[in-house]
């Protein structure tokens, strides 16, 4: 993830987090920022993969001056759907806080054939309504459904 990224983050996480702190525990608000990281975090990834992780590969390779075959995309993708099975937790933290809101509402994601170009689809088009939306429980129930969908991408990918 490079230095706008991360800004992006830290600017999505100020705003979310800012207007839950009243309603929010600690855990829950940390929870927050979670699954917002993560989910800045497999939008980079689905656009880019992840070139730190494969330049780090890449110098251990040489490094060990090695022939094992590394497989960079392989491992980004494993990357990826580890880190997204790391913040399920967070997931069902938000969750829970969220649905006792005022204003709280179901999930709008609609299952159908899941293939990588489907979820890759879904997830774009929901990330760029999420970067827009400037109401709380909107933005939230985007970033939950946005979860969702990554936890569906590492299931069907994680090997």
């Amino acid at each position: 993830m490079n230095n706008n990224s991360r800004k992006r983050v830290q600017t999505i996480q100020a705003s979310m987090v800012k207007s839950v702190e009243s309603c929010f525990s600690e855990s829950e608000q940390d929870g927050l920022r979670c699954l917002i990281r993560l989910t800045v975090e497999f939008d980079y990834y689905l656009k880019a993969g992840n070139p730190p992780l494969r330049k780090l590969m890449e110098q251990s390779q040489l490094r060990l001056n090695t022939n094992i075959q590394i497989k960079p995309k392989e491992n980004e993708l494993r990357y990826s759907t580890e880190s997204i099975f790391w913040g399920i937790d967070s997931f069902c933290h938000v969750n829970n806080a969220y649905n006792v809101l005022v204003g709280a509402t179901k999930s709008r994601v609609r299952w159908g054939k899941v293939s990588m170009s489907s979820l890759k689809k879904q997830f774009v088009s929901m990330f760029k309504k999420f970067t827009f939306e400037k109401n709380f429980e909107k933005k939230c129930r985007l970033l939950l459904d946005l979860f969702k969908v990554q936890i569906v991408f590492a299931g069907v990918f994680y090997d």
